[in-house]
């Protein structure tokens, strides 16, 4: 979710040869994106949409990253412009669309969901959810449907205890039982069994951080509790590991308290559903990337530290060892970015902000 590329805002097509276990620049996207949805498509290409712009308004436009050439082109734009789509918002079905559900819109959520069609390259509506939200989390099953759960209606401030599921077959959403504790600003992760783990975040605006942690079961189609993490937290990140725990990342301690940013990581086991403190990260952060490389190392990368200052530096956690070592800077500090695993192992950086400004900029992190 392992080979770093970094582009800087305003600087497009000045790539150059990945250095190992080192962050690279490369090609800018053709805008500044906050938050941008990513997906990877055949033959390694990939898909950048939404996120926010220099002028702060919602985006509709959708680029496509080629690695080969190192270059972004502008594809189909959504019809609903959008931000706020979280981590994981772009979803690839199995018939090779891209499903994006969600997100912010003009002071606002939305519940309009759209399919991009890669032969066409455009985008097309689909079933809308049955409730507006943003910040939430969307994560794929096993039986190729997608679930998207919690999240907050901006318009009414409501944060959501819903979740539903979009059956891509069907082209239509089931709402399921709400889940015991309302939500945005958490995390989701898919489990070895194709349940899902759904931990922490904000169950009010602004307001509580909460600690607890819940399970879909995907069979029954409910939520159960489980046993809530150590340290309350949101804008937190999890990774699954290769022996099928689940690692969380940092995060914040509350809503709007800058210097609360965590260097706390902890550990899941899903066969006795119980958490251990694992070693703390070098730097507190929330709002970093987590992508698992395929040698089951975890990179670590940016992330704030307050309102608007944003980490430089990136980290490996090793889960054989336990310990964190340093994994080189990025060109550019960033938070609001989103990653993505290459199909060569590398990981591409795209977008984020920092000091309050919005980011073109790419890197790619080549781990070996």
């Amino acid at each position: 979710m392992a080979r770093a590329v970094l582009v800087a805002a305003g600087v497009v097509g000045m790539a150059s040869v990945a250095r190992a276990g080192q962050w690279t620049t490369v090609a800018s996207t053709n805008v500044t994106r906050e938050y941008p949805g990513l997906a990877l498509l055949p033959e390694g290409r990939v898909l950048a949409v939404t996120g926010h712009p220099l002028g702060g308004k919602s985006l509709d436009s959708a680029e496509i990253y080629d690695i080969a050439r190192d270059r972004w082109t502008p594809t189909g734009s959504l019809s609903v412009p959008r931000n706020g789509v979280g981590p994981g918002g772009l979803i690839v079905l199995a018939d090779g669309s891209v499903l994006i559900a969600g997100g912010g819109s003009a002071n606002r959520s939305v519940h309009e969901v759209e399919l991009y069609d890669q032969r066409s390259g455009k985008w097309k509506r689909a079933a809308s959810m049955r409730l507006p939200r943003c910040v939430h989390t969307v994560t794929p099953l096993e039986s190729g449907d997608v679930l998207v759960a919690g999240g907050i209606d901006w318009l009414t401030i409501h944060v959501q205890d819903t979740s539903e599921i979009y059956d891509a077959a069907q082209n239509r959403w089931v709402r399921l039982e709400t889940m015991h504790t309302p939500r945005f600003n958490h995390a989701a992760v898919k489990l070895p069994d194709g349940n899902v783990l759904v931990t922490g975040g904000n169950r009010a605006y602004p307001g509580e951080v909460v600690a607890d942690a819940e399970i879909y079961d995907a069979k029954t189609h409910k939520w159960r509790k489980t046993a809530p993490m150590r340290i309350a937290r949101r804008s937190h990140r999890m990774a699954l590991l290769d022996d099928g725990r689940v690692l969380v990342v940092g995060g914040a301690a509350g809503e709007n308290t800058p210097n609360r940013h965590l260097d706390s990581v902890e550990v899941f086991d899903p066969k006795t559903e119980r958490w251990s403190d694992a070693a703390p990260l070098r730097e507190g952060r929330w709002g970093p990337t987590v992508d698992v490389l395929r040698d089951g190392r975890v990179l670590v990368a940016g992330g704030a530290f307050a309102p608007i200052g944003a980490r430089k530096s990136t980290e490996l956690f090793d889960p054989a060892t336990g310990a964190w070592s340093d994994a080189g800077d990025l060109a550019q500090a960033r938070n609001g970015h989103r990653s993505i695993m290459l199909p060569d192992g590398r990981v591409l950086i795209v977008g984020g902000h920092f000091v309050g400004l919005y980011l073109s900029s790419c890197e790619i992190y080549d781990p070996k």
